[in-house]
């Protein structure tokens, strides 16, 4: 379980809510790619939960700790 913004995310529904933030800041995947260094396919992958698109457990926990570093630092 990861906390963002003291509720308590699961891997389900995580991107799902990467998502909603990211679309409340009314940013784009490009927007978040220039931002992060993050692929833009594999932010797509991380909020449509398709996570067998991304190479491997040690880069999806880091892109979702970096994706959502990113959208708490761009108020």
């Amino acid at each position: 379980v990861i906390k963002i913004n003291r509720r308590n995310i699961t891997m389900s529904n995580i991107g799902e809510r990467l998502k909603q933030i990211r679309e409340k800041k009314n940013l784009s995947i490009d927007d978040v790619a220039a931002g992060t260094g993050i692929r833009a396919q594999y932010l797509e992958a991380l909020e449509n939960s398709e996570y067998a698109n991304i190479p491997g457990d040690v880069f999806i926990k880091g892109f979702i700790r970096n994706y959502g570093n990113y959208l708490e630092g761009n108020q």
